[in-house]
């Protein structure tokens, strides 16, 4: 299983982003996607300095399952009109994690 896991932090020179719509939209554009397994994408507590505004964390079947949600129409259109424009970074990451997903701390 491959987690896909994108850190968000909105601009401060554009309009206040409404968060939760943009993330319900996103949430909604990965669970449209063949080999998509979950996703969460939620706006942070913001109780630190220096953190992000909000993170995407999606688990996909396999590597070609992402390369095809990264390559997806629907996606290109989606990063390119609704994130970039209010966006001033992002940090991102993918992970091979096993298929029963994280280690529990206890058992």
């Amino acid at each position: 299983m491959l987690r896909h896991i994108v850190l968000l932090r909105w601009a401060t020179t554009v309009a206040p982003v409404n968060s939760a719509a943009l993330l319900a939209d996103l949430q909604d554009l990965v669970r449209s996607m063949r080999g998509a397994l979950a996703v969460d994408a939620v706006v942070g507590l913001g109780l630190a300095d220096e953190t992000y505004d909000a993170v995407l964390i999606a688990d996909f079947v396999d590597e070609s399952a992402w390369h095809a949600y990264q390559s997806d129409v629907r996606h290109v259109s989606f990063v390119a009109e609704r994130l970039r424009p209010v966006l001033e970074e992002r940090a991102t990451i993918q992970v091979e994690l096993p298929d029963s997903g994280m280690t529990p701390i206890r058992e």
